[in-house]
C-alpha cells in the first residue's frame, strides 16, 4: 500500500511538472504569438499613418488650388465691378457728349441765324448806300 501510494505520489508528481512544464511553453508561445501580433498592428499602424500623412499632403494640395480659384474668383469679382463701373462711365461721357452735340447743334443754328441777319444788314446797307447815292445824284 505505501509502496502504490509513493507511485501514485510520484506519478502525480510527475504529472504536475508535466502539466508546469506545459503551461510555461503554452505561456511562452502565447507571448511569442503576441509580440508577433503586435508586431503586425504596429507595421499596420505605420502604414495607416503613411497613407495619413500623404492624404494630409493631397488634402493640403487642394486646399492650394481652392484658394488659388478663390483668388481667381475674386479677380473675376474685381473686374466685373470695375467693367460695370467703366460702363457707367460711359453712359456718363456718352451723355456729355450727346450735350454737347446738342450746343454745337445750338451754335450752328445761331451762326446760320447770324450769318443770314448779317447778309440782310449788308442788304438794307447796299441798298441805303444805293438810295443816300441816287439822292446826292438828285440833289447835284
Amino acid at each position: 500500500l505505501e509502496y502504490g501510494v509513493a507511485k501514485m505520489g510520484e506519478d502525480g508528481g510527475a504529472d504536475q511538472a508535466k502539466t508546469s512544464n506545459a503551461e510555461v511553453k503554452a505561456t511562452e508561445l502565447l507571448k511569442g504569438q503576441m509580440k508577433v501580433v503586435e508586431e503586425k498592428i504596429v507595421a499596420k499602424m505605420n502604414v495607416v499613418e503613411s497613407k495619413m500623412n500623404v492624404f494630409e499632403s493631397k488634402m493640403n494640395a487642394v486646399e492650394g488650388k481652392i484658394d488659388a480659384v478663390e483668388g481667381k474668383v475674386d479677380a473675376v469679382r474685381k473686374f466685373d465691378a470695375l467693367n460695370e463701373k467703366m460702363d457707367v462711365n460711359m453712359n456718363v461721357v456718352e451723355g456729355k457728349f450727346n450735350t454737347l452735340d446738342g450746343k454745337i447743334v445750338s451754335l450752328e443754328a445761331i451762326m446760320v441765324h447770324l450769318v443770314e441777319q448779317n447778309m440782310k444788314l449788308m442788304q438794307l446797307m447796299k441798298h441805303k448806300s444805293m438810295g443816300e447815292g441816287d439822292l446826292i445824284e438828285d440833289a447835284v
